[in-house]
């Protein structure tokens, strides 16, 4: 008889879950594939997106992702097919159309040689001359 009584209490509560989900707001969030930030085939799509997700998740919006490539997904935000785009380095060009939030996830970009080539980079002009 308990097992029936918490079935019955269970059915409602989950039609009230399935309810707010609807009455959610919906944003649509593009992706790129940019491993191991955003991409199609990782993990939760990349750590990037992950992280938006549950954030905008808990503000209480409900999202849906589209993969695209990121030409399409860059100009689908700029003309508003899209809500957000994670994972995105801001520029004054973005900053004219998109609204960038402060920084989820930090990343450090170094240039790697061979220790055998003693070099050292410093500024730019450090490679002028070297193939990149």
């Amino acid at each position: 008889m308990f097992k029936y009584l918490m079935l019955v209490v269970l059915i409602p509560a989950l039609a009230f879950i399935e309810i707010a989900e609807a009455d959610k707001p919906s944003l649509r969030m593009v992706i790129s594939n940019w491993a191991p930030y955003k991409g199609k085939d990782l993990p939760h799509n990349g750590i990037a997106s992950d992280i938006t997700r549950q954030v905008l998740n808990r503000a209480g919006y409900s999202v849906k992702t589209e993969h695209v490539p990121w030409k399409r997904a860059l100009v689908g935000a700029m003309e508003g097919d899209y809500d957000v785009i994670p994972a995105i380095w801001s520029t004054p060009e973005r900053e004219k159309f998109l609204k960038i939030s402060a920084p989820i996830l930090s990343s450090r970009l170094v240039v790697i040689s061979m220790k055998s080539d003693n070099f050292e980079f410093r500024q730019l002009e450090d490679l002028k001359g070297k193939t990149v």
